[in-house]
């Protein structure tokens, strides 16, 4: 009887958190971390798909990836990819 009251307060949630650490482009506000986390999984999803169904989304990726190694750390070294995708 009060479903309609659980989803806008589910929903007014998720907008509440993501509001806390995104910005209007979709960006993580909270740093380089949570971007190469995103990365990893991106770049494995999309290298799937392109093996798996021959649609190649590297291109729209890249000004990603270029932002990336852009936000290199203070001593040069690449950020830190998460899960093992060091490069």
């Amino acid at each position: 009887a009060n479903a309609g009251v659980w989803l806008a307060t589910g929903v007014a949630g998720i907008n509440e958190s993501l509001a806390a650490v995104g910005i209007a482009p979709g960006w993580y506000a909270e740093g380089p971390h949570y971007l190469n986390y995103s990365l990893n999984n991106m770049v494995s999803t999309i290298w799937h798909l392109r093996n798996a169904a021959a649609v190649d989304w590297f291109d729209d990726l890249e000004p990603l990836l270029d932002l990336a190694f852009l936000l290199r750390q203070p001593d040069g070294q690449q950020p830190p990819f998460e899960e093992g995708v060091p490069t």
